[in-house]
């Protein structure tokens, strides 16, 4: 009896973790040599609680053995009768033991989400889907990602940057680019591998930026992040409101703390212009409102525009029309515009043959009136879609993707660079078609779908979203 309460109490003990070193041993001497103690073990602790500290398991599949730290049921544990019969807790051992198995053969991965002009590559591949597993390396080509690595690590990523997640744990290798991690105290000990060294944090929120030829830069918000340097064995440890900066093989050097440069979540989106086209049949075009956005304005017609079927068709005439987005929330920031669009075989589809000069386009304007940019198609090269910049004339690649075949195209314009990109599919996600140049700085305000004689054009949905982000870009001169 006397043992039976020794080993209670030492149980009881090492759940508070108030055991003395000596006391330790004898618990462990008990556990060693008698069946009976090692039961009472099993029955004492949490299933989660004794994987994590018998079996090693990773922190993810321990999070439940946070319970032990509350007291209601600590205290529940200690004043209840133990109830589970050999047979119960071995059974109940074994179940939890395959179910570890199970999982180290298919570790959990990171999921994540994107902002709509995100692009972006895993292992040299486009992916649809929301999940990044050990191993791979993810290339954001544009956009930024927000990454729950595991249920304690966040990390906001922007694009251009290139990242590879390494293990379970949520440790990841940034080789360049810009990111910003948000660590709770389970996610203590995420690691940050880098060409200038390897960063430890100890709970904390930092942003890390590795530029190109390796230079890294360490800004910390707060808590405490350790510097391994490359090929040194010295830590150093960077407190909240510091930032350093070092070369691959250099001794890290302070450098004033810029947090405002790392985006903490995803960036605001607007939707600024819609219209699926869904009024009555024979609806007239002119004057009429989008879903959202500013009414039509038709220039040119031969006979009367109408929407007919959930379309706006050009067919049987030359056609001009013109709408204007709403205002977007953030004029003066670092944005990209996304021009969604679906087209479909226009009405009038069999006398294309006899046009030679005809030609069909959705050019993009600017707030000051005048054209940025356009995708045009034309006869002379099968009415297949390009980019043109409506400021010096230059033109991208031919595409194979036909004005008059169903198609969904993205177009995006990035106002800090000036670039314009042709996407397949419904957001920058899709396959990269084709892709220009033209001014930066600009703020894209309307749009005009027009064709000549002979071509034609079929819309059946247009969207128009702004993806703002906190920068503020300067104005070109």
């Amino acid at each position: 009896m006397r043992q039976s309460t020794q080993l209670r109490r030492l149980l009881e003990g090492f759940v508070e973790n108030s055991l003395t070193d000596e006391e330790f041993q004898t618990l462990n001497t008990m556990l060693r040599e008698d069946p009976a103690a090692r039961r009472k073990y099993y029955e004492h602790l949490s299933l989660d609680h004794l994987l994590a500290e018998r079996y090693d398991l990773p922190d993810y599949i321990a999070m439940h053995a946070q319970a032990m730290d509350n007291p209601h049921l600590t205290r529940r544990f200690r004043t209840q009768p133990l109830a589970w019969s050999l047979g119960g807790a071995a059974a109940a051992v074994i179940a939890v033991l395959t179910a570890f198995f199970l999982i180290r053969s298919a570790p959990p991965q990171a999921t994540f989400t994107t902002s709509a002009d995100c692009h972006f590559l895993l292992d040299s591949k486009l992916n649809d889907g929301d999940k990044w597993s050990v191993g791979e390396l993810l290339e954001i080509r544009s956009g930024t990602a927000s990454v729950a690595l595991t249920p304690y690590i966040e990390a906001c990523i922007e694009g251009p940057c290139r990242i590879r997640c390494l293990d379970s744990q949520g440790n990841v290798e940034l080789i360049e680019g810009r990111a910003f991690f948000q660590v709770a105290p389970g996610g203590t000990g995420f690691e940050v591998h880098t060409p200038g060294g390897l960063l430890r944090d100890i709970g904390t929120q930092f942003g890390v930026e590795v530029h190109p030829g390796g230079m890294t830069e360490l800004h910390v918000s707060s808590g405490i992040v350790q510097i391994t340097p490359q090929q040194q064995k010295s830590v150093i440890k960077v407190q909240a409101g510091e930032a350093m900066r070092w070369k691959p093989g250099a001794t890290p050097e302070p450098t004033p703390i810029d947090t405002d440069r790392f985006l903490l979540s995803l960036p605001h989106e607007t939707l600024i212009f819609s219209d699926d086209f869904s009024d009555p049949n024979g609806t007239r075009m002119h004057g009429k409102r989008p879903d959202i956005g500013q009414p039509w304005i038709i220039s040119l017609e031969h006979n009367a525009t109408l929407a007919r079927d959930g379309a706006f068709d050009t067919s049987f005439s030359p056609r001009t029309a013109t709408a204007n987005f709403n205002d977007e929330p953030f004029a003066d920031r670092k944005s990209v515009h996304l021009v969604t669009f679906r087209t479909r075989p226009p009405e009038n589809i069999d006398d294309k043959a006899g046009y030679t000069g005809a030609s069909e386009q959705l050019t993009i304007g600017s707030a000051g009136g005048y054209p940025l940019f356009s995708l045009f198609a034309e006869a002379a090269t099968g009415h297949t879609w390009k980019l043109r910049s409506e400021e010096d004339g230059r033109i991208g690649k031919s595409t194979t993707l036909h004005a008059f075949d169903p198609n969904i195209l993205t177009i995006s314009y990035h106002r800090e660079s000036g670039r314009v990109a042709l996407h397949q599919g419904g957001s920058a996600r899709g396959p990269l078609i084709d892709e220009i140049h033209i001014r930066p700085g600009e703020s894209p305000a309307f749009l005009t779908a027009s064709n000549t004689e002979g071509g034609d054009l079929s819309l059946d949905d247009i969207q128009v979203r702004v993806v703002s982000y906190p920068q503020k870009i300067a104005k070109p001169n």
